[in-house]
């Protein structure tokens, strides 16, 4: 007779009858056991099944974990919590470049339309290097500007945006007319 057990399903077991070897499937009759057998019917797992001799007992008896295999949990997930909290690190210091260079961008911008409209005006712009700070508008942003003659009745204005803790800088530059 041949018992197919699918895996993680129980299986009660008929009076007086084992497994006739481990692994197998076959049930066989063991003799003297019958009559104890009857009395009671045990519930076993498919790793009791399966398992030789022993081993299933012991696997039924311990069904907790030892101090070592805790102990080696533990230490994994400290390695993988560690990678994590160092992404999250990078992750928010990027963020916080990200954002210098997005006021930055915005700052030139927003400077670059007022020398474009400043050059309209009966004052015009005059030629020459400038650095200013943004003040309370933009606390640590530095702007650097150098307008030169390109040609005549043009002038090249360059505008440079940088944060005073950061390497990066944004950089506009452009063609203005001159008004005569």
């Amino acid at each position: 007779m041949r018992i197919f057990i699918q895996p993680g399903s129980r299986v009660r077991s008929r009076p007086g009858l084992r497994p006739a070897a481990p692994g197998v499937t076959r049930w066989a009759t063991v003799s003297g056991e019958a009559s104890r057998s009857r009395k009671r019917s045990s519930t076993f797992t498919l790793i009791e099944l399966l398992a030789p001799p022993g081993v299933a007992s012991r696997a039924k008896r311990s069904s907790t974990f030892t101090l070592i295999e805790l102990l080696v949990a533990i230490t994994i997930l400290t390695f993988g919590l560690v990678g994590v909290l160092g992404a999250f690190g990078k992750s928010a210091e990027t963020l916080r470049i990200a954002h210098q260079h997005m006021v930055g961008a915005s700052l030139a911008k927003q400077e670059m339309g007022r020398l474009e409209a400043q050059a309209l005006t009966p004052a015009g712009l005059l030629a020459g290097v400038a650095k200013g700070e943004f003040g309370t508008v933009a606390p640590g942003f530095i702007w650097e500007r150098d307008i030169e003659e390109d040609q005549p009745g043009l002038l090249r204005v360059t505008l440079k945006i940088t944060h005073e803790r950061s390497e990066r800088s944004v950089t506009l530059a452009t063609l203005i007319p001159v008004r005569e």
